[in-house]
């Protein structure tokens, strides 16, 4: 019995060094690899070194030594720290930092989605010439203008009225055209303007009306105007006295300026950046159409018709 006691702990014995030995010389598990990008891992998360390369080119400083590089690292990993900590606070579930992160994403996928039909886009020859054409009567033309003086009597339109001023602006008429041309001057026509109009906007300036354009209008006082400067050609020319049932008319041309059109060469420039803006804001509502049809939407339009606003605080 006692020797069989003695192999029976010499076994043991054995096993458990054996035992020892094996556990001794058992190999731990071999990590896993860190991807060579990867500076740090913080809980987790990685660190990589296109983070660290943005976060460097926004220094100011472009001090490369050993020191600027771990400084930088250490801010990085206390922000991934803050970042992992404000999450398990469930901070990311705040309504109003869920609207930043989906502006930043909303914003980064157009700006990408923008990029790529930029490259592509191209305006035609033809798209130039047929925008120029469009547009050529109202963003190209510059209509005909008039500069004219005006005497003026407010008739209201009663013939009575009429028929006592006429006299009077008929007399100064041939009164100018006999003069000579030095005489009818701005300043002789102005001086006459003050004691014979009652357009108090133009009475004290000489009867000047300032530059017109030669385009239809609804002022029916100044289609008047128009009218009777349509058959005056030079400068110091007369209508004859006119009346309407907006007053009674003398009206002397001043100033003309035919009608100019601007070359498509002198615009080229400008229709083409018109027409690349236009491309982009039409790619951009197709680009809308095509991400909102890609998506599964479900409405409860009761659920918000039911809900109770607030409003801010006046």
């Amino acid at each position: 019995m006692h020797h069989l006691k003695r192999i029976t702990e010499r076994t043991l014995s054995a096993f458990l060094i054996l035992g020892v030995i094996a556990s001794c010389s058992k190999e731990e598990p071999t990590p896993a690899p860190v991807a060579d990008n990867v500076l740090a891992i913080v809980d987790g998360e990685p660190v990589k070194t296109e983070v660290f390369q943005y976060w460097w080119k926004q220094k100011s400083s472009r001090v490369t030594d050993e020191t600027s590089r771990l400084d930088l690292l250490e801010t990085l990993i206390e922000r991934a720290a803050f970042a992992k900590a404000a999450v398990a606070a469930g901070i990311d579930k705040n309504p109003e930092v869920q609207i930043q992160i989906e502006n930043l994403l909303i914003a980064g996928l157009k700006e990408r989605h923008g990029r790529t039909q930029q490259a592509e886009l191209k305006i035609s020859e033809s798209e130039i010439e047929a925008f120029y054409k469009q547009h050529l009567d109202k963003r190209f033309t510059t209509p005909a203008k008039v500069r004219v003086a005006v005497l003026w009597f407010n008739t209201r339109g009663q013939a009575p009225l009429a028929d006592r001023y006429r006299p009077r602006l008929v007399a100064i008429r041939e009164q100018l055209v006999s003069a000579a041309a030095e005489t009818i001057d701005d300043k002789s026509f102005g001086r006459i303007a003050i004691d014979n109009s009652e357009h108090r906007t133009s009475r004290f300036k000489g009867g000047d009306l300032g530059w017109i354009e030669v385009i239809p209008t609804t002022d029916s006082w100044m289609s008047v105007v128009l009218n009777l400067a349509k058959g005056l050609r030079l400068p110091g020319d007369l209508s004859d006295v006119s009346s309407s049932d907006e007053g009674l008319f003398l009206v002397r041309l001043m100033d003309r300026r035919e009608e100019s059109v601007r070359p498509l060469e002198d615009v080229r420039a400008l229709i083409e950046q018109e027409c690349l803006r236009d491309s982009k804001q039409r790619l951009a509502e197709e680009f809308t159409k095509t991400i909102l049809g890609g998506s599964t939407v479900e409405r409860f339009e009761e659920r918000l018709l039911e809900m109770e606003l607030s409003h801010p605080a006046q």
